[in-house]
């Protein structure tokens, strides 16, 4: 897999981390950065909602793109905007520890048990 289009030393880190099953998250809402070097190739993926021209790049790159605020394909998780920015953040607590601990911290955080 090619690195040649990512930023300095941002490529290797994120293969490896797929190479190794850790959760990846594209943390900016343009997830058309992984999708050049191949991450995305024949996987569920979102962008930035307003950016219909990233969209048309990303499925030419080979992504499968779906209209949705969050979209996780196994350990890749991709966002269309900021305000997706709590549930991402809720998916990867639990993807990294547990539901229990999941509902702890949403607890902690103030929501009420019917967002727990």
């Amino acid at each position: 897999m090619s690195t040649k289009s990512m930023p300095e030393g941002k490529g290797p880190k994120v293969i490896l981390f797929l190479c190794q099953g850790i959760v990846t998250y594209e943390a900016s809402v343009d997830a058309s950065s992984i999708a050049k070097i191949g991450i995305l190739n024949d996987r569920k993926s979102t962008t930035y909602h307003l950016d219909h021209k990233r969209l048309y790049q990303m499925q030419e790159m080979g992504v499968n793109i779906i209209h949705n605020p969050v979209v996780v394909d196994n350990n890749v998780i991709t966002s269309t905007s900021p305000s997706a920015g709590l549930n991402v953040a809720f998916m990867l607590v639990e993807k990294l520890t547990s539901l229990a601990n999941l509902k702890q911290v949403k607890k902690g955080m103030g929501f009420s048990d019917k967002h727990i």
